[in-house]
């Protein structure tokens, strides 16, 4: 680690870089021309000091990737109007990660030690960079600094092993269009009380860590539950928020139910039902996009109720399915959903009666939670609970039909909430709640 990290400088002085011409507002003549020098580079002969100097193969690899990602995003600062800082902290954070695992490495720390102090390190390199360049009159706001900071260094976390690794370019692209969207709503939803901001921030975290510490989410898992809380908490609100934690705690414990007895028979989820940033993203990707929505519904010129109730069918038809699937497979007499075969337990498209009321039970409660924090009525907790049903009974006809043949599992309940969604949104509109 310490050999690797030592040729990280590079990357921390072109991070410099990129800030000296954000200060300056002179991105593109300072940036484009020395990336470009850096990828001609790569094709001198692959020898001598100054090679060696550059890192080796691999260093230089890596450097060209860097410079390329910071080609794209300086284009897009000049061109597509992406905000500076958004371009600041996606730079400096995939550019500064092992400078900031080399801080980390002076001892020995547990993996949960090494991804918190990772996290801080990201959060004051990222506010550092955006202070700097409010020395230019920037207009960004302290709450803003902490929110970018934070939620850039808990995605460059989850992808250090991985993604920036293998291709920096798409590492900082991914880093800054998640940042780049989440800055699109209009001014008044970032502008956030730091109060409010710091409570969130306190409970995403320590939620997550708890869900890894009882072996409810992986690490990957944790930091994109943590990520997902704090958006949905930022622009939603706490009462959104407890619809998607209601998920998170049932599912956790209906997966570990009996867990023993379905591992024996070769139907437990995997990883001992810690849930990966994989099952994450296929379950309530819809759900924190719709909370993004519903903040930018002036800009969208779209009903609010519109986003309130793709959330809440989504996440209904989240919960219907995951405890349909995980108390089902405890139960003989399983029938496929689409010829009503028997078949075995675990199988693709298999449902069981025990199972379906489960999950019809587990899409109505979140229909009637829905209805008490985010105030959509008894018809509308009733059109979500329908919606997470059918959202349940589509995953069933998609896992029998396409499942390993055309999307994996996490694809088919990605699809599961999508139907959730809009069946919750058709349904809303035909009875009269919502109004487009």
């Amino acid at each position: 680690m310490q050999k690797r990290v030592e040729k990280e400088w590079l990357f921390a002085l072109l991070a410099v870089l990129v800030l000296g011409g954000s200060i300056l507002e002179e991105i593109i003549v300072i940036i484009v021309p020395l990336s470009l020098v850096i990828i001609i580079v790569n094709f001198i002969p692959k020898k001598g000091i100054f090679f060696e100097f550059l890192g080796g193969k691999n260093g230089l690899k890596k450097l060209v990737e860097f410079s390329m990602g910071l080609i794209l995003l300086t284009l897009l600062v000049a061109f597509a109007e992406m905000p500076t800082n958004v371009f600041v902290v996606s730079s400096i954070l995939v550019g500064g990660t092992y400078i900031i695992e080399k801080v980390m490495l002076v001892r020995d720390i547990s993996p949960i030690q090494e991804i918190a102090g990772f996290v801080v390190g990201a959060w004051f390199l990222g506010t550092f960079g955006q202070i700097v360049i409010m020395i230019n009159g920037a207009q960004i706001g302290t709450s803003r600094v902490v929110f970018f900071a934070v939620i850039g260094g808990l995605i460059v976390a989850l992808f250090r092993e991985g993604l920036i690794r293998k291709n920096r370019t798409l590492s900082m692209l991914i880093v800054a269009l998640v940042l780049w969207v989440l800055s699109i709503p209009e001014p008044a939803y970032l502008d956030i009380i730091p109060q409010k901001l710091m409570i969130g921030i306190g409970i995403a975290g320590g939620l997550g860590y708890i869900s890894w510490r009882v072996g409810a989410a992986s690490v990957t898992g944790m930091l994109t539950g943590i990520v997902f809380s704090l958006v949905v908490i930022v622009f939603g609100g706490f009462g959104w928020f407890s619809i998607m934690l209601v998920f998170f705690g049932g599912g956790s414990l209906v997966t570990r139910l009996n867990y023993k007895g379905k591992s024996e028979r070769g139907v437990a989820e995997e990883n001992e039902g810690a849930r990966e940033a994989k099952n994450v993203l296929a379950n309530t990707m819809i759900a924190v996009l719709c909370v993004v929505g519903f903040s930018m519904n002036t800009q969208l010129m779209i009903n609010e109720n519109i986003f309130v109730f793709a959330f809440a069918g989504a996440i209904a038809a989240a919960m219907s399915d995951t405890l349909s699937s995980e108390i089902g497979i405890l139960f003989e007499n399983t029938r496929l959903i689409t010829t009503f075969d028997k078949v075995e337990r675990g199988t693709d498209g298999g449902i069981t009666l025990q199972g379906s009321l489960a999950g019809i039970i587990g899409a109505f409660f979140i229909g009637a939670l829905a209805s008490l924090v985010l105030g959509i009525g008894m018809d509308g907790a009733i059109i979500i609970g329908i919606a997470g049903v059918m959202g349940m009974f589509g995953d069933s006809i998609l896992g029998a039909s396409l499942e390993d043949k055309w999307i994996g599992n996490e694809g088919v309940n990605f699809m599961a909430t999508l139907i959730g969604s809009i069946t919750s949104i058709v349904g809303a509109i035909l009875v009269g709640i919502v109004i487009l």
